[in-house]
């Protein structure tokens, strides 16, 4: 599949997507300081799903109604960067294509899809 990470998750869920032989693109390796606005423009134009931890998306979607690729917000209580790279790993594994153009919300143990 195709990412788009925001900068506010870590290299090492970058390398750990890219490991598991999905197109990867990190905000902070191409677009750094970018605004959200901007971050959406780019992953819809290039079709990848946004992985990020803010929640501004949701009112950048559903407020302002624009477009996207796709959006997996984490909301997890304990945001180590292992814990963040299993839960994530474990909801691509579950959820696979779905994740195309929904916005899904993730919290440990649960994925949902709208």
């Amino acid at each position: 599949m195709k990412f788009l990470v925001d900068e506010n998750l870590g290299g090492g869920l970058v390398n750990r997507l890219r490991e598991l032989g999905h197109d990867v693109l990190w905000v902070v390796e191409v677009m750094p300081g970018s605004s959200d606005d901007d971050v959406l423009k780019l992953a819809v134009a290039q079709q990848r799903v946004l992985i990020t931890e803010d929640k501004d998306f949701g009112s950048l979607i559903y407020g302002r109604r624009l477009n996207h690729a796709g959006v997996l917000l984490l909301r997890l209580r304990r945001s180590l960067p292992l814990d963040v790279r299993n839960n994530v790993e474990a909801a691509i594994a579950a959820a696979g294509d779905r994740l195309q153009g929904r916005f899904a919300v993730l919290r440990e143990g649960a994925l949902r899809l709208r």
